[in-house]
């Protein structure tokens, strides 16, 4: 029961961490300049 609880919490800690690695990576994306649509740039395609 202990080892369960255990990987539980470091499965829930590591998921925390990669999401907040995404949530970085999202804000430092540079914004859309005028005339640029999002989708090209949600697939990592440029111009």
């Amino acid at each position: 029961m202990i080892a369960a609880v255990l990987v539980i919490a470091a499965a829930h800690l590591a998921l925390r961490f990669r999401d907040q690695a995404i949530v970085r990576q999202y804000c430092d994306l540079p914004d859309l300049e005028d005339g640029e649509e999002e989708f090209p740039m949600k697939l990592g395609l440029r111009y």
